[in-house]
């Protein structure tokens, strides 16, 4: 951790509080941390630190590996995970939390979706009808 320049305080709800360089606190949501924006500015511009713990994309340049990128997800759930042991927890941030692209939502929401239908019943039936000829496979009169 040396070359860390925030200092993580705590947890204040669902708020990761970090008190930065200059001596200001700020809380940031665990989606807001894993924004490229957001790092950069919890660390005051300078993204060496995070470049050097966590690269993003590696190319070739020169004969060389070079990081390009920061895996800001990856950072995001290391300086929450700082933050909850300061605060006494010792459990690790949830990973499904972060999505921090429309995709990402999507997908998840599609798989949320799955798995509510994969647990219901195969078919619902009014009283009184007629019984069910469906089999969880059919697609009804469409199929």
């Amino acid at each position: 951790m040396s070359g860390l320049s925030l200092h993580p305080v705590g947890v204040c709800g669902s708020r990761y509080v970090f008190r930065l360089a200059d001596g200001t606190e700020r809380a940031v949501t665990l989606l807001a941390l894993s924004s490229r924006g957001t790092l950069l500015a919890l660390f005051g511009g300078d993204d060496t630190w995070l470049r050097q713990s966590f690269p993003g994309q590696v190319m070739v340049v020169g004969g060389r590996p070079t990081p390009v990128g920061i895996d800001c997800l990856a950072a995001a759930r290391f300086l929450a995970g700082l933050c909850l042991d300061a605060h006494g927890r010792r459990v690790t941030p949830p990973r499904r939390v972060v999505q921090a692209t429309w995709w990402g939502q999507l997908c998840a929401w599609l798989a949320r979706r799955r798995r509510r239908r994969a647990n219901s019943a195969p078919c619902r039936r009014r009283a009184n009808s007629a019984p069910c000829t469906r089999r969880p496979g059919d697609m009804g009169r469409f199929g």
